[in-house]
């Protein structure tokens, strides 16, 4: 399987290179966070270039909605 995917090596490198890796943080998906420190967190992610935010769950059910709200939308914690 190795061998044959050889082919074509050099061009994905090339592209992880130029366009980097699709990854996700956690920075702000951390228990404990109060809201504001969530959005600040989740803003400077997208700021660096994150597109998802990996999130701890499992201390409150609407906590974790609640969060995972602010995750989402960020630009509009008020809403919340």
């Amino acid at each position: 399987m190795l061998k044959a995917m050889r082919a074509g090596r050099e061009a994905r490198l090339a592209e992880i290179m130029e366009s980097g890796y699709p990854a996700y943080t956690t920075s702000a998906g951390w228990l404990g966070y109060d809201d504001a420190k969530i959005v600040s967190l989740v803003r400077e992610a997208v700021e660096a270039g994150f597109t998802h935010v990996k999130m701890k769950v499992g201390q409150d059910v609407a906590a974790d909605a609640r969060r995972a709200a602010l995750i989402a939308r960020p630009s509009d914690p008020a809403a919340f």
